[in-house]
């Protein structure tokens, strides 16, 4: 919880976007050196189960094929999970020039339920 707290901080710097992510969660999403980087807080999902985020071009109804990851976490006795990492595409940072172009989402996954939650990253003008 510490390490999402200051990376946290560390988003505040650095230009930042807030994502709903349906009834599950919220990312805060934004550029960390020439990567993106996203904290997550997630609520109301099984405990032991871990959830995933995933990054996609396109629209929550319409996700591309390609997929960057953006970490996991196991979700606790309360139901609740968070935490941060870099969005990565064959182990490579994925530039917040690509990610606040518009058309990005975030999805999460849980286990057997499958995507829980989607949410579109907005554009920087």
């Amino acid at each position: 919880m510490i390490a999402v707290a200051l990376a946290a901080l560390t988003l505040a710097a650095a230009p930042t976007e807030g994502v709903p992510l349906g009834a599950h969660g919220k990312a805060v999403v934004g550029q960390r050196g020439a990567g993106t980087y996203a904290t997550f807080t997630v609520k109301g999902l099984k405990p032991g189960a871990t959830v995933r985020a995933i990054l996609q071009s396109g629209t929550c109804k319409r996700p591309s094929a390609s997929v960057a990851s953006v970490g996991s976490a196991r979700i606790g006795a309360d139901g609740r999970a968070a935490w941060g990492a870099f969005a990565r595409f064959r182990r490579e940072h994925v530039a917040w020039s690509t990610v606040s172009d518009g058309g990005h989402v975030i999805v999460l996954l849980v286990g057997g339920r499958g995507r829980v939650g989607c949410g579109a990253i907005p554009g920087m003008s």
